[in-house]
């Protein structure tokens, strides 16, 4: 990432060109992460909570960061920091000129462990702990804030959602009338269906089909997989067998843009032994699935 210049209650980016005069030399304190360009993220979002709480500081103290597999840096000014480190190490700088001091930081990079050995090392931190503890409770606030109007959201969604599946009508997309694939279309998609071989990038619910005496209930089952809870949609070949035989006979039914919900017997799921211990023997399957795009490829032989 180039360098960028300090703002209140923001990370900065140093780089090679700046690390000596933005922190090593500076003549304020600094939390300092060195890091890799992988596996950085959950850190680099901790420091930016850091960065804002800290923020009514001014500049007397600066969180920043600094690519340490991208950018050269004198060893001899950081002894404890490997430039080839897998995990992120953080350092606090204080002091000015001769009296500048290095302390090294050994505990998880959260904010619960992070905030006592600021207030602990850094002058700054200490002078304005009051501050900073209003900083975080008004933090604390946002968040459950947004929480709680994420948790709103996801409520009035998947009542929603609900009331979709309730309204829709199943219809069989294969297997001769057996009833082993069933789909209800809870959102039209557009254009062609994909062919075999086609590469499928998708998002998928899967639940275990609750079964109530001699009837089955609708997306109320337990859930055993979902892309969407990490936030990663799925790829896979279509009709190659790479995945379940109702994803390979769904998938084929659906349209770009298109949301169903597949209902999958055990002869198209995962058979009589099932897939334990999520899956059990002769389960009937759920799928809330989205049919984000899809390349049309020839089949591999």
């Amino acid at each position: 990432a180039p360098a960028e210049g300090w703002r209140v209650g923001a990370v900065q980016v140093l780089v090679g060109s700046t690390l000596e005069e933005e922190a090593t030399a500076a003549e304020y304190d600094v939390l300092l992460a060195f890091h890799s360009p992988y596996g950085f993220d959950s850190v680099n979002a901790t420091l930016r909570r850091v960065a804002k709480v800290l923020s009514p500081l001014g500049g007397s103290i600066r969180v920043a960061t600094f690519d340490s597999m991208a950018n050269a840096f004198d060893q001899a000014s950081y002894p404890n920091v490997d430039k080839y480190h897998q995990d992120a190490e953080l350092v606090l700088l204080t002091g000015v000129g001769d009296s500048r001091k290095l302390h090294a930081y050994k505990g998880k990079p959260t904010l619960k462990m992070l905030l006592p050995f600021l207030k602990k090392r850094s002058p700054a931190v200490r002078g304005g702990w009051q501050q900073v503890k209003s900083a975080i409770a008004d933090d604390n606030a946002e968040l459950s804030a947004a929480k709680a109007k994420a948790k709103s959201e996801a409520a009035a969604e998947a009542a929603a959602l609900a009331e979709l599946v309730r309204s829709a009508t199943a219809t069989e997309v294969c297997c001769d009338g057996d009833g082993g694939v069933m789909k209800k279309v809870l959102r039209e998609g557009e254009g062609a269906t994909p062919l075999v071989g086609s590469s499928v990038v998708a998002h998928y619910t899967g639940r275990l089909r609750q079964e109530e005496g001699e009837a089955s209930a609708d997306m109320q089952g337990p859930i055993f997989d979902s892309s969407r809870e990490r936030g990663q949609p799925f790829n896979f070949k279509l009709g190659l067998g790479q995945v379940i035989a109702g994803w390979d006979r769904g998938f084929a039914s659906m349209r770009k843009g298109e949301r169903a919900l597949l209902i999958v017997s055990h002869e198209y799921g995962y058979g009589e032994a099932g897939s334990p211990p999520k899956i059990p023997a002769k389960a009937t399957l759920e799928f809330d699935v989205e049919l984000i795009d899809f390349t049309h490829e020839k089949a591999e032989l």
